[in-house]
């Protein structure tokens, strides 16, 4: 046997490619490629006998597992929070990725998170980039367009329609009122609220004076 040759990076998508041989087939390779998380998909084996496929079963998900729901809820609101991001001033792919990062602490998203992301909303319409100069270096800057801010307002007003109900559920998880009331208590006072609200009137002045 021959040892595994592998271009599967470390948490991408990529394959294994192993020799087997054998008396009956000296030459028989196995090919398994990977999910990003590293889980087997497929498996093909090829040889002078001809090539068989086998396609691994997927795993059952665990919800008791945390991180399944924060994948999940990351993936829910992205979009969002790059809308989010650009709405309070143009951006680069990497500096959105810090912005996101803020609200979701020890979850930055990846590259292949943002850019696929980013690629949609200027396709359509929601946002305008051009490669701009930053601190000496040529980067893709993001800024939200008309159509970017209605989505922008539209989103925000759909998230607010079921965020009553989303607290309350998990304020009646055990053990998470406690958790419930200092989070809010960080995030959502009602000083830092009334100065967003003041903020945001004064820049739908500014942009109704330019109108």
């Amino acid at each position: 046997m021959v040892a595994p040759k592998t271009d599967r990076p470390g948490d991408g998508v990529g394959a294994d490619y192993t020799v087997l041989g054998g008396p009956a087939d000296p030459g028989l390779t196995r090919l398994t490629t990977f999910s990003s998380r590293g889980i087997p998909i497929i498996t093909v084996y090829i040889g002078a006998l001809g090539m068989t496929v086998t396609k691994s079963k997927a795993r059952a998900r665990d919800f008791t597992d945390e991180q399944y729901w924060d994948q999940l809820g990351r993936k829910s609101v992205l979009r969002f929070f790059l809308l989010a991001a650009l709405h309070e001033q143009p951006m680069h792919g990497y500096g959105i990725a810090g912005s996101v990062a803020n609200c979701c602490e020890g979850a930055r998203p990846t590259d292949a998170m943002i850019y696929p992301a980013l690629k949609e909303l200027e396709q359509g319409g929601y946002l305008a980039c051009e490669v701009e100069p930053v601190n000496g270096r040529q980067r893709k800057v993001c800024r939200l367009t008309a159509r970017g801010e209605r989505a922008y307002t539209a989103a925000a007003k759909a998230w607010l329609n079921f965020l009553p109900h989303l607290v309350m559920s998990i304020n009646r998880a055990p053990g998470m009122s406690a958790r419930v009331v200092a989070v809010l208590s960080g995030c959502c006072d009602a000083d830092a609220l009334s100065s967003d609200a003041q903020s945001d009137r004064a820049q739908t002045g500014r942009r109704r004076s330019r109108a």
